[in-house]
């Protein structure tokens, strides 16, 4: 503790009852926080962000009283989910990559079985491919999310009542400079989830048959050189 003390990593505060608190700096912080990402391994499920986004835009397309206000908190919201969700993809899409380099070190017909089966099957595919294939999947929403897209960048007035809450909120110079950011933002959103299907799930499936192609081959392979297995 006193190590830690000297060399900045916490700072101690005496408190109105007298009591000494540790106290953890900013950057100690961020530190922590990152060594637990890294640590764990859970990653979010890819419905969370979709439905987020599309109930948030939803929401704020509802509103009649300062409707320009909640879509321009929606706007910022449903730009964070798709941002994590490309993060996300692209996570799943390196999992599965390493999943394909580990079979190389697979020696018995058991490693192989237990690898897809209680990791691979449990870990990659039914939490990550299936949702995004069926009920829970980002061409259910996708559509709906586009056309309120389209709707905003289309309404003028909207579009300039949102930059004033903008200029009052962020370090914009101009209104104009607001106005753009909102539709780069807008832009971004439509574009990212009308090229999800080529982007990433395609790629996703592609090493999703990569990997079981290469675990078949690899179970027959032992199952040819060992007749009790078969």
């Amino acid at each position: 503790v006193r190590k830690l003390h000297e060399t900045g990593w916490i700072e101690f505060e005496r408190g109105q009852d007298f009591e000494e608190y540790v106290i953890l700096p900013d950057y100690n912080i961020k530190i922590l926080k990152t060594f637990n990402e890294l640590t764990n391994q859970k990653l979010e499920s890819t419905f969370s962000y979709v439905y987020d986004t599309y109930s948030a835009l939803k929401q704020a397309d509802s509103e009649k009283d300062d409707k320009a206000k909640y879509v321009y908190n929606a706007i910022y919201s449903a730009t964070k989910n798709t941002n994590a969700l490309c993060e996300l993809l692209s996570t799943v899409y390196h999992n599965i990559n390493n999943f394909c380099k580990k079979q190389l070190d697979l020696n018995t017909a058991n490693d192989v079985f237990s690898e897809h089966y209680d990791k691979f099957y449990s870990t990659i595919i039914e939490k990550y491919v299936k949702p995004l294939k069926i009920q829970e999947s980002i061409p259910k929403y996708k559509m709906d999310i586009v056309a309120y897209i389209d709707n905003w960048l289309s309404d003028i007035k909207l579009l300039e009542e949102m930059a004033q809450y903008s200029y009052k909120d962020k370090n914009f110079d101009t209104l104009q400079a607001c106005n753009e950011d909102l539709q780069i933002k807008l832009l971004y959103i439509k574009d990212s989830y009308l090229s999800f299907q080529d982007k990433y799930i395609k790629l996703i499936d592609d090493k999703v048959h990569k990997y079981t192609r290469t675990t078949t081959q690899k179970l027959l392979a032992f199952t040819n050189s060992d007749s009790n297995l078969k």
